[in-house]
């Protein structure tokens, strides 16, 4: 791992072009998925200083508000009842990341009609994989050649000849929409208050002298850390909920640390 992950690094840091980039273009490429070594080195270490240890103990009081209203949802459930905690949790992990990445209160928890439309895309871009659809299966194999910009360009054609009106992948909905989810953020916020989140970060980059990030890098960073973060911790959750539960002995140690 050490010889992979730093000596021999720059051989290893580009993830390969998925279909869904290659359509939204190359202007979109995001920390996970620049395949430029300069690029990426940039994205990186502009971002890097929204994950240190201080800037994280900051966001605790955050968390804790959405685990507690988390934990309200849950009381209103009658003793007794069979519930999919996966769901819940699911909503818990879309408002933390909202509220601590992007300081905006998506209120999902409380949505019981599931209403967001964000929430919706997200969990349907886990759900229906895009990169698994036939076309998404012959770019994988040609991802590498010249024939890889012939299936972004017939899948164009094909979304030309069905109209305005059918419905996109949800991972190119979600990149094709994320400016209206930050202006969320300006809709939610104070103007005079002063917030120092995950978009807050990459505006300062957008508008600095030094490393630069373009709006359209803003916005696809925006997009990774919205979707890498909810189908992960929802589904550790879920699953050490699910291991607690059939291990009452383990359960109660928990309860006792």
């Amino acid at each position: 791992m050490e010889e992979i992950f730093i000596t021999q690094f720059t051989r290893f840091y580009a993830r390969r072009t998925t279909l869904a980039n290659r359509i939204v273009g190359e202007e979109h490429l995001n920390v996970f998925s620049a395949n430029i070594v300069q690029l990426w080195k940039k994205q990186r270490k502009i971002l890097n200083p929204t994950f240190s240890g201080a800037k994280m103990r900051r966001l605790l009081p955050t968390v804790e508000a959405c685990i507690n209203v988390f934990m309200e949802r849950l009381a209103l459930i009658p003793n007794g009842t069979m519930i999919n905690i996966y769901e819940l949790y699911k909503r818990l992990t879309m408002d933390t990341i909202c509220q601590c990445a992007f300081s905006i209160n998506t209120e999902v928890q409380c949505d019981l009609n599931n209403n967001n439309i964000y929430m919706k895309k997200v969990a349907e871009l886990f759900q229906h994989d895009f990169e698994r659809t036939r076309l998404g299966k012959i770019h994988r194999a040609t991802s590498d050649t010249l024939l890889a910009n012939v299936w972004a360009f017939i899948y164009r054609l094909q979304q030309f000849f069905k109209g305005k009106n059918s419905s996109l992948p949800a991972g190119i909905w979600l990149r094709k929409h994320m400016y209206e989810f930050i202006q969320q953020r300006y809709i939610d916020l104070n103007k005079k208050k002063s917030v120092e989140d995950f978009v807050q970060l990459m505006i300062d980059a957008v508008h600095s002298d030094k490393e630069q990030l373009l709006p359209t890098e803003l916005l696809s960073n925006v997009f990774i850390i919205l979707i890498a973060g909810f189908e992960t911790t929802s589904t550790a959750l879920a699953y050490c909920t699910y291991r607690l539960a059939i291990h009452p002995d383990i359960q109660q140690k928990l309860y006792e640390e």
